[in-house]
């Protein structure tokens, strides 16, 4: 087989992921062509977050778990699909069998070499490995977070900054040119320094992820002169206004702002005047004199405004120029001090290997990682970056040109990365035949099916975006904005999609829209209209309509975990968090499963930063006042003695307070302190926390946190694995509030019942029961600086429309960032209506300006004839498409097919008993509850700690208490658990599952693995020899979800006797608090 190059486009619901890991899987179980190896080493899957590289691996193990199986629906699917789809000869069962036994045994034997990963880490080992030719050492780290190092290199510039000083001119010079660029209006610059760091930190992180250098536009000469001709025309100008003896005009911009601002020297506040109205009055009944005193005037008058637009061009290149030097400055003192500290950047990383591999060295590279990859896979590849395919391309090039093969996944529909430098247009032109290898030609495709949403919904999608290009831009063409040409871009006007037959017509989408009208206030260009800010109005009208949405919804039988909120921003996620909280309807909002937000977690990041720095008085006294170390210290140094102690040093020599401590409390030192103390800078990162947990015993004490502790640890082996281990550094890194959340983030478990909050960004990927999609009016929001490629390098440039128009490249580079902001504001629409599977719902506040997303969304009713109602501010529309009915979940029958093998979600309805952590509640409302939902946890923790009832109900029950190690206050909360315990199991059916017999045989909280690989926690399983019990423990006085813990307990019965042939298996509930025992047929 020679080399391959399959692209295919993959919209919205059509099991991207199932195509890339049956391909991976593929290669693991066929022989390749002679010269082209298909095993582990040779394969490479990159994806652009760690959860999807996580999702990859366990897809593709899927795959040959099926495979392994040899018989059933899905391991025959495998096998066709590997003889259809790939044209591999057709396995029998059994050698598929066998050839997915030895690709697990690889891999398990392997896993180093079982490569799925995102584009930085695979960056960063190719970097490793080609380290020393770039002339760095073995001992370099890689950080992502240079925030801690700009500010230490912007301190010692202003450190040197004195009136002698080089430094010191440089920084004059700065506030001179400041003075000149702000306008008039700009408020007065009295401390510089917080503003210039502020734009150095945004130059910091666009320029060094693009991978040419930064080119200064320096006119200070240009302007000066152009100044003084612009004094010179003006004052002509007067000469002329005032020799005609016309009256002036009271319309104009003459005589109340540009003569004053030339007068001042303020050039650039002409920048926002007016040319379009005379100086005087007069105009076509102007004769004679005064019509040749009008002629100068208007001659005077075009001059100026062309010297205007002269100095608006180099305004518009060299504005940024005093924030520029600055920047260099303090670039070189980052150089010197990451050179100090053997310290990379990831973007350092990138701009070096792309350099590197750009002189043709790409053999060398693959010789230090000691294999050669033949095999890529490449998924969501509509959000690589420009300089990450340009790392990439040579290498797959040479992959190639040796038979290899390249398989891209991605949808140009779904680019909504753009703020991250992303840019689909790279995917358009492979797409197209704009970009590409000679050695191998495109081949796409498109995976046509959607498998995630109801045939109406779909269709829904299309009439909001298919037929743009034809021109039918709605109120788009009214705005002037050019919908059709902006779809086009990134394929949003042509796409084919369908669903199975059994799905066609049906699902469900409704559409309510508020219209303010005038009640909005303008906004001017670079400010995004938001057409009230969510939750600042108690009585918002769309407030009240998800309210009264979500209640209906449950009424109609959905659960509140097949409901989820999209919402285009932060503020409004956390505005209907609060709305939810009001009507006291549990949710998850994805914002605060961020472990940072912890108050524990807090705490141990206080703790380490103590440790990292031991005169930080403030983050030792953080970790001492906190709720761990209150739990530890006991009544013998409690709150309010701390508080004291902590005045106390404050009155006294302000000296650390850790030496005070030392002093007043030195048995406490000694325990709790002393031990890291002196390990800090010597153990590992990983172990220094994990000596922590154990000395503190922080699971023991906050048994409702294990999932926020067990993810601090993951995020430590993450930072650990990326071959850093500076706790300074690990420290900023959990300060980047812009990190990647899948580092910090708990998974939400799926049994969960709560709605989900969730921002579009965050949905991506999504498949959603029930969706409201909550949408205020946008308008384009200009950027601060826009970067351009020109041939010399990359220029930083202040555009805006009026300083477009002043010169064809200017007006070119706006163009195209306008341009990729539509786009990404029209594929972040598709996504969000693309995520529901059975019914979508709308809510849309549109304001007097702000038109977008409304414009679009009513394409889809074009013949609706039904009355706005009017309310207080303005009037709501509710419109249904195609006039559906919405129905219950009972009504919508999964369909049968790929849904299931493409891995999207359908209705929550199983219930299962998860192994160790349970989710906390979610909201404040639900928070308040906690005590019963802590109470059955110890239920629990004392039963698994009850074999047999040797020495009475009594002594059984206290011995397990006493087996916890409780605090005193754990021990009332587990005392009450343990009275329930006392009285619930007196009853003769509950005594004989605790009854010591010869050969009965105990499990408690125990794993069993049902054939799919899936794992299950039974409470307690009764083994006698001629005899199988097994009984679930249930605690609460809820009833109405019986039912489904009976249907738990008859698939326990079922696995057991799969485990036990043979023998009878009976399966018990237990309501503990209700005193009733159920045995389930």
């Amino acid at each position: 087989m020679g080399s391959e190059f399959k692209l295919t486009r993959a919209s919205a619901g059509s099991g991207k992921t199932y195509a890339l890991s049956l391909r991976f899987a593929r290669f693991l179980l066929t022989d390749g062509p002679p010269g082209v190896p298909r095993d582990l080493p040779h394969i490479l899957a990159i994806t652009f977050t760690r959860n999807a590289a996580r999702e990859m691996k366990e897809r593709i193990l899927d795959w040959l778990k099926e495979g392994y199986r040899g018989e059933g629906k899905k391991a025959e699917a495998l096998r066709v699909k590997l003889h259809q789809e790939f044209h591999e000869r057709l396995f029998s069962p059994v050698e598929l069998s066998r050839r997915s036994e030895a690709a697990v045994e690889r891999i398990l034997a392997g896993y180093t070499d079982f490569q799925v990963d995102t584009i930085d880490s695979f960056a960063a080992m190719v970097f490793r490995a080609s380290a020393v030719d770039l002339g760095y050492g073995p001992d370099f780290e890689i950080s992502l977070d240079p925030g801690e190092l700009v500010d230490y290199a912007f301190a010692r510039f202003l450190r040197r900054v004195r009136p002698e000083s080089a430094e010191g001119e440089v920084f004059r010079r700065i506030l001179d040119y400041l003075l000149v660029q702000e306008s008039e209006k700009a408020r007065f610059l009295w401390d510089p320094a917080p503003k210039i760091l502020e734009r150095l930190k945004a130059f910091q992180k666009k320029l060094t992820a693009r991978p040419g250098e930064l080119v200064l536009d320096d006119f200070q000469e240009e302007k000066a002169k152009l100044g003084k001709t612009i004094r010179g025309t003006a004052g002509r100008l007067r000469g002329a206004v005032e020799e005609s003896g016309l009256d002036l005009s009271a319309r104009g911009h003459y005589r109340g702002r540009i003569m004053p601002a030339i007068e001042d020297g303020r050039f650039a506040d002409l920048l926002d005047c007016s040319f379009g109205t005379l100086p005087v009055k007069g105009g076509s009944k102007a004769k004679g004199a005064a019509a040749e005193a009008l002629a100068r005037i208007e001659k005077e008058w075009k001059a100026l405004e062309g010297l205007v637009g002269e100095y608006a061009r180099l305004h518009a290149r060299d504005f940024f120029l005093p924030y520029l030097r600055a920047y260099q400055s303090v670039q070189a003192e980052m150089k010197a001090a990451k050179l100090g500290r053997g310290l990379l950047f990831l973007d350092d990383v990138n701009r070096e290997l792309l350099h590197y591999l750009e002189r043709g060295i790409v053999p060398d590279v693959y010789f230090r990682l000691g294999d050669r990859i033949y095999h890529y896979l490449i998924d969501e590849f509509q959000d690589t970056s420009p300089i990450q395919w340009r790392i990439l391309k040579p290498l797959i090039e040479e992959s190639l040109s040796r038979g290899g093969s390249l398989l891209i996944v991605g949808d140009a529909k779904q680019a909504i990365y753009g703020f991250r430098d992303a840019d689909f247009r790279i995917m358009r032109d492979l797409e197209e035949g704009a970009d590409g290898f000679a050695s191998a030609p495109v081949s796409p495709d498109d995976l046509e099916m959607n498998y995630r949403s109801e045939g109406l919904i779909l269709d829904f999608v299309k009439e909001v975006f298919l037929g743009l290009a034809s021109g039918s831009g709605g109120e788009g063409e009214k705005s002037g904005v050019d919908y059709g040409r902006l779809a086009g871009l990134s394929g949003l006007d042509h796409f084919t999609q369908s669903v199975l037959p059994e799905r066609e017509g049906r699902g469900y989408v409704r559409y309510i829209l508020f219209d303010k009208g005038g009640a909005a206030a303008e906004t001017g260009e670079g400010e995004e209209e938001n057409s009230g800010e969510p939750g600042g109005d108690s009585e918002a009208p769309e407030k009240s309509e998800i309210q009264t949405l979500i209640k209906e919804l449950l009424g109609r039988g959905w659960r509140r975990a097949d409901l989820a909120v999209l919402a285009g921003r932060n503020n409004e996620v956390a505005a209907v968090a609060s709305w939810l909280n009001e009507i006291d309807i549990p949710f998850v909002s994805y914002s605060s499963l961020d472990i940072r937000r912890r108050k524990i977690i807090g705490e141990i990041l206080s703790f380490l930063r103590f440790l990292d720095s031991p005169p930080d008085n403030l983050a030792f006294a953080e970790f001492l006042l906190g709720d761990l170390f209150t739990k530890v210290a006991g009544k013998e140094f409690d709150l309010s003695a701390r508080r004291e102690f902590l005045q106390s040093c404050a009155r006294g020599d302000g000296g650390p307070r850790y030496a005070a401590l030392r002093r007043v409390r030195p048995g406490l030192w000694e325990e709790y302190f002393e031990p890291f103390f002196k390990s800090v800078g010597y153990l590992p990162l990983y172990d220094l926390v994990t000596r922590m947990y154990r000395q503190f015993d922080v699971f023991g004490l906050f048994p409702g946190e294990e999932a926020a502790l067990s993810k601090l640890l993951e995020a430590i082996k993450t930072f650990e694995g990326e071959g850093r281990n500076d706790l300074r550094e690990f420290l900023a890194f959990s300060a980047d509030e812009e990190d990647s959340d899948e580092n910090w983030t708990i998974d939400v478990p799926r049994e969960m019942d709560a709605v989900k909050i969730m921002s579009i960004h965050k949905a991506k990927g999504a498949t959603i029961p029930v969706v409201i999609c909550l949408f205020y009016g946008q308008s384009f929001r200009g950027e601060e600086f826009y970067l351009h490629d020109e041939e010399d390098g990359v220029h930083v440039l202040k555009i805006n429309k009026k300083l477009a128009e002043s010169e064809a490249s200017l007006s070119a580079a706006y163009g195209e960032a306008l341009d990729r902001e539509w786009v990404d504001r029209l594929n972040t629409l598709y996504v969000a209506l693309t995520r529901a599977q059975y019914e979508l719902y709308i809510v849309g506040v549109k304001g007097k300006k702000g038109k977008f997303p409304f414009d679009l969304l009513e394409r889809a009713f074009p013949s609706s004839t039904e009355e706005p109602v009017v309310h207080a501010d303005g009037t709501r529309l509710n419109r249904s498409f195609r006039e559906g009915e919405p129905a219950g979940p009972e009504s919508y029958l999964r369909a049968k097919g790929r849904d299931e093998e493409a891995g999207e979600s359908g209705l929550i309805r199983e219930i299962t008993h998860r192994a160790g952590f349970t989710e906390p509640p979610v909201n404040m409302r639900t928070s308040l509850k906690s005590a019963g939902i802590r109470r059955g946890e110890w239920i629990h923790r004392l039963l698994a700690g009850v074999e047999l009832n040797r020495a009475g109900w009594d002594a059984e029950v206290a011995a397990a208490l006493e087996g916890l190690g409780l605090s005193p206050a754990e021990r009332t909360a587990a005392g009450e658990a343990a009275d329930v315990l006392r009285r619930a199991f007196g009853k003769s059916i509950a005594a004989d599952w605790f009854e010591p017999r010869p050969d009965r045989f105990i499990l408690r909280e125990a794993d069993i693995c049902d054939p799919e690989g899936d794992v299950f926690r039974m409470d307690r399983v009764v083994l006698d020899p001629g005899l199988v019990l097994v009984i679930d423990f249930k605690t609460g006085g809820r009833t109405e979800e019986a039912e489904a813990y009976r249907e738990q307990i008859r698939r326990y019965v079922r696995l057991l006797r799969d485990v036990h042939p043979g023998r009878p298996v009976r399966g018990f509930l237990s309501f503990v608090d209700r005193d009733r025992i159920e045995e389930v047929e």
